[in-house]
């Protein structure tokens, strides 16, 4: 399922019902949530810290492709493992990741398009429905439905540089964890790939040698 399908249905969903245990995300300056260090776990991001540049929407179409309805399971994704990140590259993706909710929550959604690297972006090429969401004005989310972000984990740096983390968040009061993996553009980390189905990390002891 690709993103945009995904954020389609968390959107029609109601998004995110939060537990007791959220608090806010920490305040953020600057000109990015990059610039932010030590970000604190769990968070319900305010809509105030989705600060990066809309993308225009005359960077958008309509898909023609007819959706795929197979039944066929998509294959996993498989990555291996690299080497554990120190702490400032720990911050650095957990404050997109951040940035990344705190855009769901504005539904400010041509902004988090654009925390995509210009290799992990899908060239605007979206269904209508999500279409309209992109062109409709934006009115941030209701505080009972922010999207959560309850821990990034498992960070580590792939042999090509690119920096994989496992995030876990909250949907519909259910915990859910996906595969993300950033990469370095302009001064900061951009989601690369973002994994939403079946995933594998390999172990490859070479990494600690």
């Amino acid at each position: 399922m690709n993103r945009s399908t995904v954020l389609s249905i968390c959107v029609l969903a109601g998004m995110l019902v939060l537990g007791g245990a959220v608090a806010p995300a920490i305040g953020i300056g600057g000109a990015s949530a990059q610039d932010a260090t030590s970000p604190t776990l769990p968070a319900a991001p305010d809509p105030s810290l989705c600060l990066v540049e809309p993308r225009s929407i005359d960077e958008f179409t309509i898909s023609e492709a007819t959706p795929d309805e197979s039944e066929e399971p998509a294959p996993g994704f498989t990555i291996p493992a690299g080497r554990p990140a120190d702490q400032a590259t720990i911050d650095a993706i957990t404050n997109t990741v951040i940035e990344a909710a705190a855009c769901i929550n504005a539904r400010q959604f041509l902004s988090l398009e654009n925390l995509y690297t210009d290799a992990g972006w899908h060239g605007g090429e979206v269904d209508e429905f999500y279409f309209g969401m992109l062109s409709a004005t934006p009115e941030a989310a209701a505080e009972e439905d922010y999207y959560a972000i309850f821990a990034v984990e498992l960070v580590q740096v792939l042999g090509d540089g690119r920096v994989a983390a496992v995030v876990q968040f909250q949907d519909e009061g259910v915990g859910g964890v996906d595969l993300m993996v950033f990469a370095e553009e302009d001064g900061r980390y951009l989601n690369d790939v973002w994994v939403d189905g079946p995933f594998d990390i390999e172990p490859d002891f070479s990494a600690f040698e």
